[in-house]
């Protein structure tokens, strides 16, 4: 699994913010105290589906958690060099700072999940911006 750490305010997701937000899917997801080594951090394991119906090759993309009163509590960044197919599903491992500590023991009903992929590049060379 890839595993890598993210920094949570500067990779939250706005209202405003011009990106795909139906390109991938949260399945599940899962946080716990970090074990590895790491004081004050959250290991948040995410599983997603890649809803295009051509496959990419690359994709710039995050998934920000919010509780049900909208208020961010972390983010994660997509694995940007991967092959994703239509219906294919994928999963990132990232370390959280303190602030997502509230993933470990929140209910999951009480957590909103919100994708957005800002651009793709397909199999055959195509770039496509969301942003634009």
């Amino acid at each position: 699994m890839r595993f890598a750490l993210s920094v949570v305010l500067c990779l939250a997701i706005s209202p405003g913010w011009a990106c795909d937000r139906e390109l991938l899917t949260v399945e599940s997801w899962s946080a716990r105290q970090s074990e590895r080594g790491v004081t004050g951090f959250v290991e948040l394991d995410v599983a997603y589906q890649f809803n295009g119906d051509r496959p990419v090759r690359m994709i710039d993309g995050r998934i920000a958690f919010y509780d049900v009163l909208d208020e961010l509590i972390g983010s994660v960044l997509i694995e940007r060099d991967q092959t994703l197919a239509p219906g294919s599903t994928a999963q990132e491992t990232q370390l959280l700072t303190s602030r997502a500590s509230r993933l470990v023991v929140m209910a999951h009903e009480d957590v909103v999940t919100n994708t957005c992929v800002e651009a793709v590049v397909y199999d055959d060379g195509t770039v496509e911006r969301f942003d634009r």
